[in-house]
């Protein structure tokens, strides 16, 4: 016995599963096989996102503020919240690490992300330490333009156990 797609009329074995219960279908047996299935999936998103687009930017137009944390694919930035500066890594009252960056929340995300997976990084020697500690905390210390200076003032001040240029 063979299955008809209704859709493309044509014709499966019924013993494989080529087919789909038509989204629409309520008396279930109309049935589509697995390429119209594909493409009707292809052309609702393709339908569906130039609305989320638009939704997206009106989003954007009225809350600037959240809309700065995401990645703007058209220019290649980092909208960030919290703009660069200086940052820590701490276990309790123990400075692990001092960095700073232009991007702060973008910075941190990464070494979150290092931290949980050490071989996606340049420094898995680093990260598998600090893996070490517990109740791991991520501070900024101090939002600023001149991050590069002010981050050997932090590095002299908590002298961190894994920095590898102390200034």
């Amino acid at each position: 016995m063979e299955k008809v797609c209704s859709k493309c009329k044509t014709e499966y074995p019924a013993t494989l599963e080529y087919f789909f219960k038509h989204p629409k279908c309520k008396d279930g047996l109309s049935s589509w096989c697995k390429s119209c299935r594909k493409e009707a999936i292809k052309q609702w998103n393709n339908k569906n996102r130039d609305k989320k687009n638009i939704h997206n930017t009106k989003w954007r137009m009225n809350n600037p503020e959240q809309a700065k944390l995401s990645y703007n694919k058209s220019n290649n930035k980092w909208y960030n919240k919290q703009g660069s500066g200086v940052y820590g890594i701490f276990s309790k009252n123990i400075c692990l690490y001092i960095g700073e960056s232009i991007t702060l929340t973008r910075r941190l995300g990464y070494h979150k992300a290092c931290i949980k997976k050490p071989s996606i990084s340049n420094q898995p020697e680093l990260y598998e330490q600090i893996q070490q500690y517990n109740n791991i905390k991520f501070r900024v210390l101090e939002t600023t333009e001149n991050h590069k200076e002010r981050e050997s003032y932090w590095i002299n001040k908590y002298q961190p156990l894994y920095n590898t240029k102390n200034n």
